[in-house]
């Protein structure tokens, strides 16, 4: 990847515990957000994050 640049799981991945998932929202939503559209977006990029780690591995 360019210099400068990271995969958004890359980003994301320490953030997607319970406690640090909002630090991935937007602060311009002002907490204006329907937590469960979090939790699911937490979920998928969890999802994600297993398939980059077991394609690494290949």
């Amino acid at each position: 990847m360019p210099k400068g640049q990271q995969s958004l799981v890359t980003w994301a991945t320490p953030r997607l515990s319970e406690d640090k998932v909002h630090q991935c929202v937007d602060p311009k939503l002002n907490k204006q957000y329907p937590p469960k559209a979090v939790e699911s977006w937490r979920q998928w990029q969890l999802s994600a994050s297993n398939t980059k780690q077991t394609s690494d591995q290949i």
